[in-house]
């Protein structure tokens, strides 16, 4: 066995050398059923030496079904071989596989094995692997055939060596290896040559077969052949399991090439995968088999799920597997719903409810009655609740729910069991209990539909349990009273609704809290409330059956709270009177009947509110005053407590009403309807109205009233002659007439002065003596029904007829001068003037006059600015008695100043000044002119001048605006300037444009230039023509004040005549100024321009520019200082040039031009160039 040995181990050095590039294996676990191999390190690769039975802990040992005798035998040595290429392969968990059990397994007789062969790719398909070579050692092309192998980036090979003995027998040994890409510079080729124990071998061909020769010939082996082994280049789906709703177990075949491997995944009837990548995976004993979890699944979904795995060439590059395209599939069923509830909502309704399960979009919803097997689905739902409107009431069913996510038809698991539900009648709602008496309680509730009638149950007070006291038959009465209560108990009562089905009433469910009542007596009803004086009212109520007595109770409008005033003992005492009450104040009042059960007192239910008020007092009558021929003015005292008043009245017979008076301060009323002189009897009753509540007092008291015409009020008593006396007095309403009384002093009595039979406001007494007082009173009447009915009077006023007070008027005449004058007065026989200055506070006698025909006096050498106060009175003689008449006390005040400058003129020179002028005041130092533009109400001062000048030029005014201008004197007192009057109308004038200065220049045989001076102010032009002996017409209207010219259009030789207007415009109307002086003009032929001149011997030639319009040009001529002569009349307006033969050579000689126009005017020449053009004739 030690040679054979030691071939394994150089065909495992070559062959591993051969096959470096191989992406590496998946590490051997450190503890496995190999860990008796030894360990050989050549070349820097790690590789077992698997070889003889010796070497393993199981080599004394047989195969489980004993059909080989030993580990040594053709099946057993190659299964142990395998088992350890499985391991080194990575596709086999050394911790794990057996080679007994997998001889067992796979390779019996009993298996269909009868061929090492078929074994050996029986054995290899079940992890994934497959036999891709079988080759006799040595042979031609070993090398290559192994390279090309090796050159194939999708596979990953294990080589097992067989070794066949001259007697047959065969023994199995698998010589794989681990290498890294790295170390690919150790592969040997054709031509690289091998030393081996100090030989040189040129290729790796003679290599193998000199060692191959020399081992066999040596142990008498006759065959060498070794067997190549491939991963499958795709990975072997084991299984899918759903391990819960949300995960999916993923099983499948390693495949040893691979380092990683990819998951992929989708969703059946996708097209395309999803991968995701595991570096790590479970296995599941014995076999190897990896395994990954999937929870990113969702309930109701089937998916389809495949594996491929890859490893890296010798290049580094990643090679990957071919994968299943039709993969695994699996659907993942939703989790059953965990039921909740199955309570009754009615008697003929179950509501079903469960949990919400991830994921799903509905859910489908099953019944079975109890005792049937099988659900029967009721319907879809996509919420978390399901009403089973079609249940029967008492009947048991149980429930259950699908989930489903997507169709309806992908339905998930279910609670086999169920929940369990029944319909019932609906629990009644419970209204009221409420006593109806001293022994009954009224319970009332609502209407239960689908109810066949309502148990009706009670207990009381500190019981535990209910007790049926009533049934109510049909479901038409939805109350019942109980008869049995006991005064003072306290009872529970509740209802339970019930239905019958198949003769079977089945009862609902019922409110545990019940509604609760106590026995008791009825509510008594307060009658009436009523108070016959101001301070009491009488109560009276109903009488209660039952009741042993009442509590009367009281509480003003503002209290929380009723309190007890009086508990009355009896059931037939139903009466009670409220003293030390006040009226106006709302009492509120309760009466509680009572009953008396073994000596207690149980107070029932009371009575409404009943709102109490007492009636007020009747007001005291103070008066009943006429105002007038149809009014009367009642007066009362107020009433405490009282809103208001109503106010009646009667001649005779029945008061009637005839006004109201809603505030309680307010205490007279007028009656404006009544009838002069008849006799009313008034009353007035207070009231307390309030809240839709009225009290009213009694009218026993009463008053009278008559309605006169008003008295007359004298408004004056004035003596407006020296003879004769005025009264005034205020018109009164319905008043027919007015009668005057008039008495002296000294008499006792009035007399009748005059009856005034009309509607007026004066009388003049004109029966008077002067320096006599008077005294006098005045009364109106009236007509009613043929009688006159006389007003009272008023006061006496007394007046005494002198001369009538004097109107006085004050004017300044100049700086220190002061006319008083007055109006005269009749009958005086003369005037005494006086005077204060300032403020003094006694008048001085200016001047007494006996002549009563003068008005008026002059004051003078006063005080310029300082005020004067004038009043005059009037006196009369009579005999050597002098009658005073009375005086103006305020009297007039005036100031003396300078007098008001006469305006001499105001005028204009320009658009942009104003002169005015005025004439010298006397006593004036200076004066102030003032202006206002037109429509103006207040003057500017504009310019100030001393005493000396009496003239002012404004030069700011705008042309075209209207202005006034005015002048005021003044005079300096104390240094400070007093102004004096002035002419408040003043002046007016408006500037006007300059007269323009026109000019008429001739530009052509037919042009005229018009043209002017710019004026001042203006806003436009106006141009007027005409020829001689014509008459002016306006040929131009130019807008525009910067306008300053034209040209105008003629007839060539015509003289006309121009001239200019300028205007200005304001508020729409036109002002022209001052006409410019006509200018005459005629259009003639342009003055011809000049050319150089030229001389030949004997000769002189003239040149000149053509003129428009030119007939023929006149040329000219001229020596030294003499005048031009014509020397030539050139036809032809379009000739240019004239040669003048008739010269002197040597000679200076001047020449000029005019052009021509032959029109109807004759012959008309142009003007010429004076200077001329000078030559030297040749």
């Amino acid at each position: 066995m030690g040679k054979v040995q030691k071939i394994s181990i150089t065909l495992t050095l070559v062959l591993l050398t051969a096959f470096l590039m191989i992406v590496p294996m998946t590490s051997v676990s450190a503890v496995n059923y190999f860990d008796g191999a030894k360990m050989i390190k050549t070349n820097g690769y790690k590789y077992y030496r698997a070889w003889s039975q010796d070497q393993f802990p199981w080599h004394n040992t047989k195969p489980s079904d004993a059909w080989e005798s030993d580990w040594m035998n053709r099946y057993g040595c190659s299964t142990v071989a395998m088992a350890k290429m499985f391991v080194e392969a990575g596709v086999a968990d050394p911790n794990s596989v057996n080679p007994g059990t997998l001889m067992t397994k796979y390779g019996s007789p009993s298996k269909g094995i009868g061929d090492v062969g078929i074994y050996w790719s029986t054995l290899a398909g079940q992890f994934g692997m497959s036999c891709v070579s079988f080759q006799q050692y040595p042979s031609g092309s070993f090398y290559s055939t192994a390279m090309r192998y090796f050159n194939d980036p999708n596979t990953q090979y294990h080589l097992l060596l067989k070794v066949v003995s001259p007697t047959t027998s065969s023994h199995y040994v698998q010589i794989d290896r681990q290498a890294t890409v790295k170390q690919k510079t150790l592969v040997i080729n054709d031509s690289t040559a091998i030393y081996d124990g100090g030989t040189r071998y040129n290729t790796a061909n003679d290599y193998y077969n000199a060692l191959a020769l020399k081992k066999l010939s040596s142990t008498n082996y006759t065959a060498c052949y070794f067997v190549v082994f491939k991963n499958n280049n795709t990975v072997k789906l084991k299984s899918l399991a759903e391990t819960k709703s949300t995960a999916v177990t993923l099983s499948w075949y390693p495949n040893g090439a691979c380092e990683k491997y990819t998951v992929y995944k989708r969703k059946k009837g996708a097209t395309s995968w999803s991968g995701k990548s595991f570096k790590t995976f479970s296995s599941s004993a014995g076999e190897g088999i990896r395994t990954c979890t999937d929870t990113d699944v969702t309930p109701g979904n089937t998916y389809e799920y495949t594996v491929t795995g890859n490893y890296y060439d010798s290049n580094g590059k990643a090679v990957y597997l071919k994968y299943n395209k039709t993969g695994k599939s699996i659907n993942i069923e939703t989790d059953a719903p965990k039921l909740l509830s199955a309570t009754s909502a009615d008697y003929d309704t179950i509501n079903v409810k469960w949990q919400e399960v991830k994921g799903a979009t509905g859910y489908k919803v099953y019944r079975k009655k109890a005792g049937e097997k099988d659900f029967t689905a009721l319907g879809f739902v996509k919420g978390t609740t399901y009403k089973d409107d079609s249940a029967q009431v008492g009947q048991e069913y149980y429930y259950t729910v699908r989930a489903y996510v997507g169709e309806t038809s992908n339905l998930g698991s279910f609670d086999k069991n169920g929940i369990k539900g029944v319909a019932l009648p609906k629990k009644p709602t419970l209204k009221t209990a409420e006593s109806v008496d001293f022994n009954a309680i009224k319970v009332t509730w609502e209407k239960v539909d689908g109810a066949s009638g309502y148990y009706v149950y009670r207990k009381a007070d500190g019981e535990k349990y209910f007790k049926q006291i009533a049934e109510v038959n049909g479901n038409k009465t939805f109350s019942s009273t109980d008869l049995s209560a006991t005064t003072g108990v306290k009872y529970q009562y509740t209802v339970r609704a019930y239905r019958n089905r198949d003769g079977k009433p089945y009862a609902g469910s019922y409110d545990s809290k019940g509604v609760t009542a106590t026995a008791c007596t009825k509510s008594p009803t307060i009658k009436s409330g009523v108070s016959t004086v101001s301070d009491k009212l009488k109560l009276t109520w109903s009488k209660v059956n039952g009741a042993s007595g009442y509590n009367v109770y009281r509480k003003l409008e503002n209290d929380k709270s009723y309190k007890l005033i009086k508990t009355i003992n009896g059931n037939g005492n139903v009466e009670f009177t409220d003293s030390g009450l006040k009226c106006g104040v709302k009492y509120y009042y309760r009466v509680n009947g009572f009953r008396t059960v073994d000596g207690k007192n149980y107070e029932g239910l009371g009575s409404k509110d009943y709102l109490g008020l007492t009636t007020p007092a009747q007001p005291a009558l103070k008066s009943a005053k006429s105002l007038g021929y149809n009014t009367i003015s009642i007066e009362w005292t107020k009433v405490e407590g009282a809103t208001g008043y109503d106010i009646y009245r009667k001649t005779t017979g029945t008061y009637s009403k005839i006004g109201t008076v809603d505030k309680q301060s307010t205490v007279t009323f007028k009656d404006e309807k009544a009838v002069t002189g008849v006799k009313y009897q008034y009353t007035v009753r207070a009231f307390y109205n309030k809240d839709g509540i009225k009290r009213v007092s009694t009218y026993e008291n009463y008053i009278h009233g008559t309605a006169y015409p008003s008295n007359p009020n004298l408004t004056s008593v004035t003596s407006v002659e020296y003879n004769a006396i005025e009264l005034k007095w205020d018109k009164v309403d319905g008043a027919n007439g007015y009668k005057i009384y008039r008495k002296l002093p000294s008499d006792k009595n009035y007399k009748e002065l005059i009856t005034l039979y009309e509607q007026t406001d004066k009388y003049t007494d004109q029966t008077v003596t002067c320096g006599t007082t008077y005294q006098y009173i005045i009364k109106s009447f009236r007509y009613e029904n043929g009688k006159t009915y006389t007003s009272g009077n008023n006061s006496a006023v007394s007046c005494k007829a002198v001369p009538p007070i004097v109107k006085v008027k004050v004017a300044s005449t100049g700086y220190n001068s002061l006319n008083v004058s007055w109006e005269k007065v009749n009958g005086a026989t003369g005037y005494r003037i006086y005077f204060k200055k300032d403020n003094a506070k006694n008048w001085t006698t200016l001047a007494t006059f006996e002549n009563g025909s003068l008005t008026s006096c002059e004051h003078r050498k006063l005080t310029t600015g300082v005020n004067y106060t004038y009043t005059v009175r009037a006196y009369y003689k009579d005999g050597s008695k002098t009658i005073w008449g009375d005086f103006n006390q305020t009297g007039v005040t005036k100031k003396p100043v300078t007098s008001a400058p006469k305006l001499v003129s105001v005028t204009s020179s320009t658009a942009t000044n104003v002169t005015v002028k005025w004439e010298a005041v006397s006593g004036a130092n200076g004066y102030k002119v003032m202006r206002k533009a037109d429509g103006s109400k207040t003057w500017s001062t504009i310019g100030t001048t001393d005493s000396k000048k009496l003239s002012y030029t404004d030069k700011k005014v705008t042309c075209g605006v209207k202005y006034h201008y005015t002048v005021r004197a003044y005079r300096n007192v104390s240094k400070k300037p007093v102004l004096g009057s002035y002419n408040s109308n003043g002046l007016e004038i408006m500037t006007i444009p300059d007269r323009p200065v026109v000019m008429v220049t001739s530009s052509n045989y037919n042009k005229l230039n018009v043209s002017w001076s710019r004026s001042n102010g203006a806003t436009g032009y106006k141009v007027y023509r005409k020829v001689v002996n014509g008459t002016y017409k306006l040929i131009r209207n130019i807008s525009g004040g910067a306008a300053t010219g034209f040209t105008d259009t003629v007839e060539c030789g015509t003289e006309y005549y121009y001239y200019v207007t300028a205007y200005v415009i304001n508020n729409k109307v036109e002002y022209g100024s001052f006409d410019s002086e006509a200018v005459k003009g005629k259009a003639v032929p342009q003055t011809v321009k000049l050319g150089s001149p030229s001389t030949t011997k004997g000769q002189a030639k003239i040149n000149w520019s053509t003129v428009p319009g030119a007939t023929g040009y006149y040329v000219y001529s001229k020596t030294g200082n003499s005048g031009y002569k014509l020397i030539a009349d050139v036809k032809g307006g379009n000739v240019k040039s004239y040669t003048d033969k008739n010269v002197v050579s040597g000679k200076k000689y001047t020449y000029t031009v005019k052009a021509y126009i032959i029109c109807p005017a004759g012959y008309i020449s142009g003007g010429y160039n004076k200077t001329g053009v000078t030559i030297t004739v040749k």
